[in-house]
């Protein structure tokens, strides 16, 4: 589907790329250019450049690029239709009806609003109706004030597993809609999965509500549940107050990972710091990403007991992959921090937190707690144990510091540590199978050699008001490199279109590697000097290699005519033809002296 570009144009012109950016990530200005850490791959020194004049962005690192609207893709995970439509909110413009071609995303639309109407009523459970008193209750033994409550809209859901199905559809809530809202079972489907339950509404970055969670009151079991995966809501991807906090983590650029949600309650009211929590997953390479575009650390809070230290563990490669700062409190007595807060208030918790250790130094140290390293086998169960961290490390300074902190403590030579990393990889490698190869291979093959002609229509694409000219004087047929003429076939269409932006250009390529070529030859300089001259000539050098070849193809003709003994009067045509590309071709170098 095509949005109009007027669409398009009028977004670009209402919003800058920076301000939209800097709501993910901070941007630094240096010269003509904003810089950054990529939220695309783990980096620690910017190379991440927008460009406020042309609306875009691209990473000289991973070598991703595009316009405003490929970058809210991106980071949000969503369509280009929907990026549209979020960023004309934004930007203040309206779109159009669907019989002009738009189609916003209505299912999605309503989910939000059935949600956010479902937290309100939940909310009024809790406080003002007599069913959620032991809701309440409960609340007030957890030690949780009303101003805590109040911020992350908790709410109450009645015991009355069929009370919320007919709630809702005496609000005009289809059947059909409400099977795929993630509110009800799947095989009764007028059965809600959440009943007498402490009802915690689930936030995506954008203060959205698109799940919830609930905590049984009763007795039975489970305990806790979260709402399943919909339309609105993929687990991997969230993380539980994430938007309540965002002020602080961004202010301080550090984000604490604790394990529930009364963690985060407990970190919240106590002003201990903005801690955010994972949903019922260990912490994922999506969630380390998404707390990179506003901290630069991550702190880890979790549990003293086993499945708290193994979180714990599995979680820091995913802190270092993200390209973040890791660290990890351990709290006394192997306390959490809601129960910190609860049996030692606040000042303990805020005290107990300024004290961590690096993420390395606690691997090395909860290994040596499972391991005796005293013990044969045990240095090299350690090592093991410590490995998937060293191996996500790009820095070489920072694995060679690892390095020698366990050859100190383990007490042997760090050449025989890189010996057993070095067999661990390979053998992690192998069992990977051929995955890498493929990869590598699809990379290599993802590489484009610039060749004369693509030189050209790169640079037409950077000077678009030059492809007037370009397209009076050769043809996509003068084109043999398909990317070149991928790219004249695009500007064809968006001439004779009529349109001028360069999302109308990108949404005619179909290969991504040109695409972010093209990217990155728009945030380069490389032909916004001389733009014209190096266009003209191009052209001309196109146009004398096919006169060249032509007349090539002609004197080969009058040659074999010849053989066959043709009379000279029947191949005419063939010596005027030749007589005018070698004119052409005199005319034309003779331009170029």
């Amino acid at each position: 589907m095509r949005i109009p570009e007027t669409i398009l144009q009028e977004i670009n012109r209402n919003l800058s790329i920076v301000e939209v950016v800097s709501d993910y990530l901070t941007l630094e200005k240096k010269g003509s250019r904003y810089w950054g850490l990529c939220p695309f791959h783990g980096e620690k020194t910017p190379s991440f450049s927008v460009t406020e004049d042309e609306n875009l962005f691209y990473c000289f690192g991973c070598h991703k690029g595009g316009s405003i609207f490929t970058f809210v893709m991106e980071m949000e995970g969503i369509s280009f239709v929907e990026a549209v439509r979020r960023l004309a909110e934004k930007a203040g413009v309206s779109l159009p009806d669907t019989d002009q071609g738009f189609v916003p995303d209505k299912k999605s639309d309503a989910l939000e609003q059935l949600y956010a109407r479902l937290v309100k009523t939940f909310h009024y459970f809790l406080m003002e109706s007599e069913k959620g008193r032991n809701a309440q209750t409960y609340l007030q033994e957890r030690g949780i004030e009303r101003q805590t409550i109040e911020a992350f809209e908790l709410g109450y859901v009645p015991a009355d597993r069929r009370w919320l199905y007919r709630f809702l559809s005496a609000k005009n809530y289809s059947k059909d809609f409400l099977a795929e809202s993630g509110l009800f079972s799947s095989k009764y489907p007028d059965v809600s999965l959440f009943s007498d339950r402490l009802m915690f509404p689930i936030y995506n970055h954008r203060g959205k509500a698109v799940a919830f969670g609930g905590r049984k009151l009763g007795s039975g079991e489970p305990k806790y549940i979260n709402s399943p995966e919909t339309a609105l809501y993929k687990k991997r991807e969230i993380l539980f107050g994430l938007s309540k906090v965002l002020p602080v983590i961004r202010q301080k650029k550090r984000a604490y990972v604790v394990e529930g949600y009364f963690d985060v309650l407990a970190m919240y009211q106590s002003g201990a710091g903005g801690a955010v929590a994972p949903l019922g997953t260990a912490f994922t390479a999506e969630q380390g990403r998404l707390l990179k575009r506003y901290v630069n650390e991550v702190v880890l809070l979790f549990d003293g007991d086993s499945a708290g230290i193994a979180a714990a563990r599995k979680s820091i490669p995913v802190i270092e992959t993200a390209g973040l700062e890791g660290s990890v409190v351990e709290l006394p007595g192997g306390l959490d921090p809601a129960d910190m807060l609860k049996k030692e208030g606040q000042d303990s918790l805020i005290k107990s937190i300024k004290y961590s250790i690096n993420s390395f130094e606690y691997l090395v140290k909860s290994a040596l707690k499972e391991k005796s390293a005293r013990q044969p086998g045990g240095e090299r169960e350690v090592v093991a144990a410590v490995a998937p961290y060293i191996t996500t490390i790009d820095s070489t300074v920072k694995r060679e510091g690892c390095v020698r902190y366990l050859s100190d403590t383990l007490r042997i030579d760090a050449s025989s540590i890189l010996a057993d990393l070095e067999k661990i990889g390979r053998r992690k490698e192998m069992e990977r199978g051929d995955d890498k190869r493929e990869e590598r291979v699809a990379s290599d093959s993802g590489i484009i050699r610039i060749g004369s002609e693509l030189f050209l229509m790169l640079a037409v694409v950077v000077n678009r008001a030059s492809f007037a000219y370009v397209r009076s004087t050769i043809g996509v047929d003068d084109l043999e490199d398909s990317f070149a003429r991928e790219i004249y076939i695009a500007l064809e269409e968006a001439y004779r279109n009529g349109e001028e932006s360069l999302e109308s250009l990108i949404q005619r390529l179909d290969r991504q590697e040109l695409k972010n070529l093209v990217y990155e030859k728009i945030s380069g300089n490389e032909f916004t000097v001389n733009g014209e001259s190096i266009i003209h000539d191009g052209v001309k050098a196109i146009r004398l290699q096919r006169l060249e070849e032509r007349r090539r193809r002609v004197e080969a003709e009058i040659r074999e005519s010849e053989r066959k003994g043709i009379p000279i009067g029947e191949i005419r045509e063939l010596v005027g033809e030749k007589i005018y590309l070698d004119q052409e071709l005199k005319k034309g170098k003779g331009e170029k002296e």
